[in-house]
Formats: structure tokens, sequence, C-alpha cells
């Protein structure tokens, strides 16, 4: 499965779109991240944004149990 956000499922249609919403967008930062590990930039936004950093690394470890990386 590819990148998503890992929060709460849920069965109701509205929640459904918002949860597909989330995981769109969470493939574009998830996407933006990785690319600047690759090129070593990444270190300009995780020390300078605590809330970033600390999603990455949780973003990170739940893709790797999720068995995405």
């Amino acid at each position: 499965m590819p990148c998503r956000d890992y929060g709460d499922d849920n069965n109701n249609w509205e929640a459904d779109r918002l949860r597909e919403r989330c995981d769109e967008l969470t493939r574009y930062a998830c996407k933006a991240m990785d690319l600047l590990e690759e090129l070593g930039k990444e270190d300009f936004l995780l020390l300078e944004d605590p809330e970033l950093r600390d999603w990455w690394a949780q973003h990170k470890a739940d893709d790797i149990a999720a068995g995405n990386r």
C-alpha cells in the first residue's frame, strides 16, 4: 500500500473522502521529504520545525511497520 495517514479508520462516506484527501496530501509530503533526504537537504526544515520533525520520524516508522519502506 502506498503512503497514507495512519490515523483512525472509519466507515463513513464523508470520513472516507477526507481520508482519501489526507492520504493524497500525506503522499505529497512524504515524496517531498524523501527527495529532500536523498539530496541531503532535509535539515533546513527538520531543524527549524519540531512538529514536522516529529511527524516525519513517526511517518517513517509507520511506513516501516506497514511494510512500505
